[in-house]
């Protein structure tokens, strides 16, 4: 059996901003939505829907979770997230190669456990400059930095980033 062939720098990006962009956009539609339900009647005294408000309020932190968990349900049962499905790509098991001359990688899931793992490397970033925003500009470049360290950094012919070493996980090509 063939070992299966890396994902390339190129397909892992497009994936995770499939992933991220696709995230924000429903989670800024929804908020939209929700502001423009609450304050549609406001005239400046009365009129706003309070529930519509808080709802947006809400989802602006609730829908990037579920998306966060539909894509570990997604990673530990299909192998893929939306973006990884969309651009070819797995998440499989990562085996140390051994010397034997029959490669038999381990393409099951990786452990759920490791996933969650895995997902808060990628995620810390984000809610740390989420967190900061409102202490200046200069903090919404700690995302994109992190993202480019944690992300983007890959090593070996594996092209395994830090969250896939401690995942335990490796991104390759769909066969």
């Amino acid at each position: 059996m063939e070992p299966p062939v890396p994902a390339s720098l190129f397909l892992r990006s497009t994936a995770f901003l499939i992933d991220f962009v696709g995230t924000a956009l429903i989670t800024g539609l929804f908020v939209l939505i929700c502001v423009q339900i609450g304050f549609g009647g406001y005239n400046g005294v009365s009129g706003m829907n309070d529930t519509a408000v808080l709802l947006g309020l809400y989802g602006i932190w609730a829908i990037p979770a579920a998306v966060v968990v539909l894509n570990l349900v997604l990673a530990s049962t299909v192998r893929y997230t939306i973006g990884k499905w969309m651009t070819g790509l797995r998440i499989i098991r990562y085996i140390q190669p051994g010397p034997a001359a029959d490669f038999a990688p381990d393409i099951r899931a990786p452990h759920i456990g490791l996933l969650v793992l895995r997902t808060a490397i990628l995620v810390a970033p984000l809610l740390l400059s989420a967190m900061l925003v409102g202490n200046g500009p200069a903090y919404l470049l700690i995302a994109p930095a992190a993202w480019v360290t944690l992300l983007v950094t890959t090593r070996g012919p594996d092209r395994r980033g830090w969250h896939d070493f401690v995942g335990g996980t490796r991104v390759v090509r769909a066969s």
